[in-house]
């Protein structure tokens, strides 16, 4: 009874510092994947969607950019259901996903506390090794990260297949013990199923049957499971439900040679984290590494050598087994396969636990000894981690303070300029928008970067310059219809009409013609003012999609333009109607009843505007004019106060 309370006390403290360190993420908002899987996927709050987690429509394109439905490159439908679930509880909602993702976390630390308790024998030494684990700050990754818990579910789903393993002595009866066996295996394809991680599982479990001195005769039965278990895996991952978008990546430096170097540098990296946890980042910028002649390389195979050395003499112990545990579980991220991102913290997310055992197992050593100064020092190294992690849970509190944070530890991080550049463009900050895309460039010279900085330029006018970084972007990938659309678009801008024609042929000829292409061919000859044509195109993108109140507020203004205007006004009152969230009908009403001086109905248009984007500056200073031309000095200083109190560029 009294171990009994003294377990329980014990997961109630795990529980406690856990929620104690990670409570300031619960409020954090959606970053970068997130969106593309949760915040951005309409598809995760019907129900309905689940049934395609088992087909192809898993990998369907249905957004411009070439994005899969439920924003996965690979095929992990376990992690996606989480999202459905989470859409079922909290509406998706960001602060519901961080707590799933906490929740998950606890589930770890509570499943890795038994298991370290059949391991290490002994009660504090199991509690100090979860202790470690579960407050070990690079795992803030995993868990701040909702894209990123893949890798928290996947080891949830190895350490409960290891949880029906050491209870399966327990059982008596043979069906229950192959109950067990068939539950173990369904969890390890769980685990696949939530990321290619869990492949490490079965090698892990068999140096943990031998290290428990359990012979492999005695598991023949699950033994066939996991292996048939993998073997379909395989199948359906590389045979049936495959990506056909999935880009091929290569070699760090294009050969085996070159990959092995670089990946010795990212276990340096990932050694040197582990003891000393801090200028934590989530993009890792690895340069390809030509040569095994530096003291990184050889010092990193001297430490692999070594570690491997004393688990072989000590193979049959928790000591061994937690070596050999770490390099197990970093295979599938060696880069065997090549990957997109070569390191990430959360790849050490299953690692970490072979550290944890062998931390666990020093405690208990160190503990024997001197067992004040080994209490003082957890307590000191476990302090550290929560100051750590709650510091780091601030970076991650939206994708502009995880990025700017990313960029003061690893100013060379491309990536991190770029992601910030499209934060700051997608809040209409232009301008900053523009010296991250610059910055980016000189890093990394992309044609996706390039357009970026294009539709930048777009933006604030400079429409030459625009057309410069859409023709970069071309010169590096011709095959985007977006960049010609876009350089059409510039060229309407500069009145080069021919140009542009030729530019929208282009985008045509690379599969482009939907929609938005024929309103924005439509616009073309708007401006060359060959308005028959110009109403046609824009018919015909209201005819592929009836729902665009771009086109229908662009054919009210063909309508006005050509004369008819009761039936524009009419059209754009219809909108009105319709959309009325959508502020550009709102505008151009305003903005016809100001040339008929009719200040009142301007101003009501107006101020409807405002209401909807009470950021916008332009909004303000027109509803400054229009309150002094109407003789209404008190709206005038209204908005006049207004736009002095605004900040903008």
């Amino acid at each position: 009874m009294k171990h009994t309370r003294a377990i329980l006390f014990t997961y109630t403290i795990l529980l406690l510092i856990i929620l104690l360190a990670y409570s300031n993420s619960i409020l954090n908002g959606f970053v970068y994947d997130d969106a593309s899987v949760v915040s951005n996927n309409p598809r995760i709050h019907t129900i309905a969607n689940i049934r395609h987690l088992l087909t192809e429509q898993y990998f369907a394109i249905v957004d411009i950019g070439k994005e899969t439905a439920y924003g996965e490159a690979s095929y992990r439908p376990v992690v996606t259901l989480s999202y459905f679930i989470d859409a079922m509880l909290w509406n998706a909602q960001h602060w519901g996903c961080h707590i799933t993702n906490i929740m998950l976390h606890i589930g770890v630390a509570f499943l890795l506390f038994t298991i370290f308790r059949y391991l290490l024998q002994t009660l504090s030494s199991a509690f100090v090794g979860t202790l470690l684990f579960s407050m070990h700050p690079l795992l803030t990754e995993a868990v701040n990260g909702i894209a990123f818990r893949e890798d928290i579910l996947a080891t949830l789903f190895c350490l409960a297949g290891f949880y029906c393993f050491i209870k399966k002595p327990f059982l008596h009866s043979r069906f229950a013990k192959g109950a067990f066996d068939a539950c173990h295996g369904l969890l390890y394809f769980g685990g696949l199923l939530s990321k290619e991680m869990a492949l490490s599982y079965p090698l892990i479990f068999f140096l943990l049957s031998y290290s428990k001195k359990i012979p492999l005769k005695k598991n023949i039965g699950l033994i066939v499971i996991l292996a048939g278990i993998t073997l379909c895996y395989f199948i359906i991952r590389f045979s049936i439900l495959v990506n056909p978008e999935k880009t091929v990546h290569l070699y760090p430096g294009g050969t085996v040679i070159t990959n092995i170097c670089t990946m010795i540098t990212v276990i340096w990296i990932y050694i040197k984290k582990l003891f000393f946890p801090v200028m934590l980042l989530v993009d890792y910028t690895i340069k390809p590494c030509y040569s095994f002649l530096s003291f990184a390389i050889i010092g990193t195979i001297l430490i692999i050598i070594l570690s491997l050395l004393i688990a072989v003499k000590s193979r049959k112990t928790a000591v061994g087994l937690g070596v050999l545990w770490f390099y197990a579980a970093l295979l599938p991220v060696s880069n065997l396969i090549p990957l997109s991102n070569i390191a990430a913290e959360r790849y050490l997310y299953f690692p970490l636990i072979g550290a944890a055992l062998i931390g666990g197992i020093l405690f208990t050593i160190f503990f024997s000894f001197n067992s004040r100064w080994s209490i003082v020092s957890l307590t000191a190294i476990i302090l550290c981690y929560c100051i750590i992690i709650c510091m780091r849970n601030a970076d991650w509190k939206n994708s502009i303070t995880l990025w700017k944070s990313t960029i003061r530890v690893e100013p060379k991080s491309a990536r991190a300029y770029s992601n910030l550049g499209t934060d700051y463009f997608e809040q209409k900050h232009y301008k900053k928008a523009l010296k991250c895309y610059l910055k980016c460039i000189s890093l990394r010279n992309s044609s996706q970067d390039n357009y970026n900085l294009g539709n930048c330029y777009r933006k604030i006018g400079d429409f030459e310059r625009a057309v410069q970084s859409y023709r970069a972007a071309i010169a590096i990938d011709p095959t985007f219809p977006e960049y010609y659309e876009n350089l059409a678009l510039s060229y309407i801008e500069l009145g080069m009409y021919a140009d542009s024609e030729a530019a929208f042929q282009k985008a045509i000829g690379y599969g482009r013609l939907d929609d938005t292409l024929y309103e924005n061919m439509g616009l073309l000859y708007d401006s060359m003012k060959n308005y028959d044509k110009a109403l046609r195109l824009y018919k015909k993108s209201l005819e592929l999609n009836p729902n665009r109140p771009t086109a229908i507020n662009k054919i009210a203004l063909i309508y006005i333009k050509t004369g008819n205007t009761e039936k524009g006004i009419k059209l754009l009152l219809e909108g009105v109607d319709k959309y009325p969230q959508f502020v550009i009908f709102y505008k151009n009403l305003g903005t016809w009843h100001e040339l008929q001086k009719q200040w009142s109905e301007a101003i009501f248009y107006w101020e409807k505007a405002y209401s909807l984007t009470p950021e916008d500056s332009g909004i303000i200073l027109k509803l400054i004019k229009l309150c002094a031309l109407a003789d209404d000095e008190n709206k005038r200083l209204f908005y006049h106060n207004k736009y002095v109190e605004g900040s903008y560029e």
